[in-house]
């Protein structure tokens, strides 16, 4: 959990849910104070003197933010000096709520059980502070549907609803969510679709609710569709299951229908393949989000498609099932997996009967969409050669990434008459001290270093430099850059100014996708999400894998990616 991150509205509930029920989906961000599924802040109606100070705290640490670890000092601070009940279980619903909006659900539970629990055996407390138990109540509720027990939720939720104690849109949100985790596809399709009709168009919440729907719709019969239909009727909620059931929408009908409820089979389907669960899992958080972002630019423009996402797993077998599923469902692209071995084995599977686009380097017939570690390590050499280096230091752990990229550095130094001297330093390091202390007469004559690794390794590798008395303005500094993102070059506060970078993928110029992007995440898109943007968007104008771009040089500028002038006069082929 990254605290005071952003994240999209109500879909933050949602995604919290969907880890915990395997379905595929992003994980927990943080809150957005936005949202409509927000810990809240309630305040008693009244407050002993004696202990007003203290409540003021609490209040105050929650109107800033919930999530903050001030809310549960101040609460701590007020609950150790025995407050009357009304101030316990207002101190506690603020704990509840710091607890809720930091995705520890199991302690929203534990905090509101505990303390309704005090409240009965005390005799309650009056009537004008029963808000109060309702504030607990609520938060137990949305927690227990975000990932706890969905049955106890819904009957949460059902009694929370009789006393309109719930606001409609929490409501529906949480039913859906509860109603998806325990399988119950029916009523998950209907709330579901209720919720999307509450959703403002092109909103984070929108999108969600569409991709769910677009996944369960399809598996329901027609008629199951038309009695789901009757249950809103007349309403544009009824309006898309009937769409989904095969029935034609007025061209009178609401907009966001006719282009969102297409049955599968009709118009064009793209399929998204998460590794949800496995040794993949850790890019999937990446990868959803920024598929929803491309799906909100993308459907501006042109609409009459759906995304239908599936957990791909970590393994072959388990990508060919997922992929199975979503060739089932009328799917004519299929982005991802992750994985070579699981691209091999899904690209194989949809031969003749889908395209695959890969969010990163193709394999076989997959489609890829990034340029080959090959070609980025070419192109270093070659940057490095315009700007008069002809020696290179290269770092780099052990491993097959490295091999590759050092062995295309080699082939194409001895091309272009540049000395290579490679350095290997254990997977695990994080003290360069000892790695560069060799090296440093060299890069104080002129000597360029490449770092082969992950941008935050190639950041620790700078820190050692710095104290070392050199820097990417005395000394050139390449990396490949893994996982470069505007937020991790904003934490090293300019310490990459000045670096060379070859990266997987980099900012093209749309402004809607980082925008989206960064108003989700609070932070502007990495590698992984613009290859993911990349991907989509190929899939999306019809023409997957029609283009790969060739590696290029960023330049690091106050911690923004800047593409170099070289790009436009280097002739160099990606290598295969």
């Amino acid at each position: 959990m990254v605290r005071g991150m952003k994240t999209w509205r109500g879909v933050h509930f949602a995604l919290m849910a969907c880890l915990a029920s395997g379905v595929g989906c992003r994980g927990p961000t943080g809150p957005r104070r936005d949202s409509p599924v927000t810990p809240g802040v309630l305040s008693p109606k009244q407050v002993d003197p004696k202990f007003a100070a203290d409540w003021d705290a609490v209040r105050r640490a929650q109107e800033q933010d919930p999530g903050s670890d001030g809310v549960r000092e101040a609460a701590d601070k007020l609950l150790a000096r025995q407050p009357p009940m009304n101030l316990r279980v207002a101190a506690v619903q603020a704990k509840a709520g710091y607890a809720y909006a930091n995705g520890n659900d199991p302690e929203v539970v534990r905090f509101a059980d505990e303390m309704l629990r005090a409240v009965e055996e005390a005799g309650g407390l009056e009537p004008s502070e029963q808000h109060l138990i309702v504030g607990l109540q609520r938060l137990r509720a949305l927690a227990l549907a975000r990932s706890g027990d969905p049955g106890r939720a819904l009957q949460q939720l059902n009694e929370l609803a009789l006393e309109q104690a719930i606001p409609e849109v929490e409501l529906v949100i949480a039913q859906a969510t509860a109603f998806d985790r325990a399988g119950k596809t029916p009523e998950a399709v209907l709330a579901y679709v209720r919720w999307r009709a509450q959703a403002p168009d092109g909103s984070a919440d929108a999108a969600f609710a569409r991709h769910r729907l677009s996944s369960l719709a399809p598996t329901l019969a027609p008629s199951q569709l038309e009695k789901l239909a009757r249950q809103v009727s007349g309403t544009p909620a009824a309006e898309c299951l009937l769409g989904f059931a095969g029935q034609p929408v007025a061209e009178s009908g609401t907009s966001w229908v006719k282009l969102e409820c297409v049955p599968a089979g009709s118009g064009q389907h793209i399929g998204i393949l998460l590794p949800r669960t496995g040794r993949f899992a850790g890019l999937s958080d990446t990868h959803y989000a920024a598929a929803l972002a491309a799906v909100r630019v993308l459907e501006s423009g042109q609409g009459g498609m759906s995304v239908i996402w599936a957990d791909s797993g970590s393994t072959p077998e388990e990508a060919q099932k997922a992929a199975s599923g979503l060739l089932q469902q009328g799917v004519t692209t299929l982005i991802g997996p992750v994985g070579s071995k699981n691209v091999r084995a899904v690209a194989e599977l949809a031969k003749g009967q889908a395209a695959v686009l890969v969010p990163g380097e193709g394999r076989g017939a997959a489609k890829g969409v990034a340029p080959s570690l090959e070609a980025r390590g070419a192109v270093l050499v070659a940057y490095a050669k315009s700007r008069g280096t002809t020696k290179l230091a290269v770092l780099g752990p052990p491993s097959g990434y490295t091999r590759r990229v050092v062995g295309a550095m080699q082939r194409e130094a001895s091309k272009l008459g540049v000395q290579i001297n490679f350095v290997e330093y254990p997977a695990s390091e994080t003290s360069f001290r000892k790695t560069l202390a060799p090296l440093l007469p060299g890069l104080r004559k002129g000597t360029g270093l490449v770092v082969v690794d992950r941008i935050k390794r190639a950041e620790l590798v700078l820190r050692q430099l710095a104290r070392d008395g050199l820097s990417p303005a005395k000394t050139l500094v390449l990396a490949t850059g893994e996982g470069v993102g505007e937020e991790n070059l904003k934490d090293a506060k300019g310490l990459f100014d000045g670096v060379a970078i070859a990266p997987v993928a980099w900012p093209d110029g749309e402004t809607g996708f980082a925008d989206f992007y960064r108003q989700q995440e609070g932070t502007g898109p990495d590698d992984q999400a613009w290859l993911v943007w990349r991907a989509l968007s190929q899939a999306w104008r019809g023409e997957p894998g029609n283009s790969t771009p060739a590696a290029g040089i960023v330049i690091v500028e106050g911690g923004r990616l800047v593409l170099d002038p070289f790009n436009q006069q280097a002739t160099l082929q990606p290598p295969e």
